[in-house]
């Protein structure tokens, strides 16, 4: 993970960037860091319980 102080919106918030050597993929930009955190929260959840009819049961 990686924020980009010279990368800032109107808001003032400083875009971040995930970075995984292992994908092949370059950075993944985020406009904020919360955007960021909530898209690595939303993939671990899916990790631990995928899209189903049964998942909130």
């Amino acid at each position: 993970m990686l924020l980009d102080p010279k990368d800032i919106d109107e808001r003032g918030e400083w875009a971040g960037y995930w970075l995984a050597s292992w994908s092949g993929m370059g950075p993944e930009r985020f406009d904020s860091f919360y955007d960021l955190m909530y898209d690595q929260y939303s993939r671990f959840r899916r990790l631990r319980r995928p899209e189903a009819e049964t998942r909130d049961r």
